[in-house]
């Protein structure tokens, strides 16, 4: 009866350490999409700011030479 329990016990023991296996390669898993998603993001702003940049400069460039056909 004893080698019962224990072997349950055993049993129980190692399908708790599968299921935490399992959780903590899911978070890894998670962690390097979220990782990867971030540097994804950090790319397009950095994208992002030079176009707004080129923009920037092209509406400066715009008003000089419209101040400069006025005067």
């Amino acid at each position: 009866m004893v080698a019962e329990e224990i072997r349950k016990l055993a049993e129980e023991t190692k399908n708790s350490l599968d299921k935490f296996n399992n959780f903590t390669i899911n978070i890894k898993d998670l962690s390097s999409k979220s990782y990867l998603n971030v540097m994804e993001g950090s790319k397009i702003i950095e994208k992002s700011s030079k176009y707004i940049e080129t923009i920037n400069k092209s509406i400066v460039s715009n008003g000089e030479a419209i101040n400069s056909i006025r005067f």
